[in-house]
């Protein structure tokens, strides 16, 4: 037995694809991409996370509180907190959407400059007896910050046709800003490490001969970047 939804049923609020139907199809597409791209990055981050729960329970229990210590578990914390609020807030049907849309802005202010900041004190850490260089990292950071604050003003939601599901509607041009500032900043940062741990362009290429702690940067940075 094959079963045909009609068109009235689509539209009935109570169906769970309702919310789609009251999109452009090329809206609607766009929406249906965006939530697998933030499925497969909740996978990648819960995979990480239980990959790494040893590592992180030492950080957590045996090492002596420390600021780096808690950024990197402020990263942690937000960073899975956005992906989890931008899946609810994309699939579930939780009304007041304009409220609710402010709260994803506010833990990308904190995920991703937290984030950033964790590879500035190690660029600081390579380059500890150069004030210059970790003084403009630093600044690149303030700007990465910034950039992602006007994610606040800059985003508002609403609801989707007759459905409780919501949809950030309004994306003030300025966002862009963050992005850009983030891009920027982790490109300087890569090629800073890429600089200053490699001397020969093959090694940077194949990783050859390099120190474990040395690799150990690179890949970590690199993984970071893409």
């Amino acid at each position: 037995m094959s079963i045909t939804p009609t068109l009235s049923s689509i539209l009935d609020a109570s169906h769970p694809l309702a919310y789609l139907a009251y999109l452009p199809p090329d809206v609607a597409y766009q929406v249906t991409i965006a939530l697998y791209v933030l499925v497969a990055a909740l996978s990648i981050q819960i995979w990480d996370i239980l990959n790494n729960v040893h590592e992180d329970y030492r950080i957590l229990m045996k090492r002596p509180a420390s600021f780096p210590n808690i950024v990197y578990c402020v990263s942690r914390i937000f960073t899975l907190a956005y992906l989890l609020y931008a899946i609810i807030y994309e699939t579930t049907p939780i009304g007041n959407c304009e409220k609710l849309s402010q709260v994803g802005p506010w833990l990308i202010c904190i995920a991703i400059p937290s984030t950033s900041l964790l590879f500035f004190f190690r660029v600081h850490a390579m380059y500890n007896r150069h004030k210059y260089v970790s003084g403009f990292f630093f600044l690149m950071w303030l700007a990465v910050l910034g950039g992602n604050l006007t994610n606040v003003p800059g985003v508002a939601g609403f609801n989707i046709g007759l459905t409780k599901h919501c949809l950030n509607g309004t994306l003030k041009p300025y966002i862009s800003v963050g992005i850009i500032m983030q891009f920027v900043n982790d490109s300087l940062i890569g090629m800073e490490e890429e600089m200053k741990l490699k001397d020969v362009p093959r090694v940077i290429v194949f990783k050859k001969n390099l120190p474990a702690f040395t690799k150990a940067l690179l890949w970590d940075g690199q993984a970071y970047y893409l």
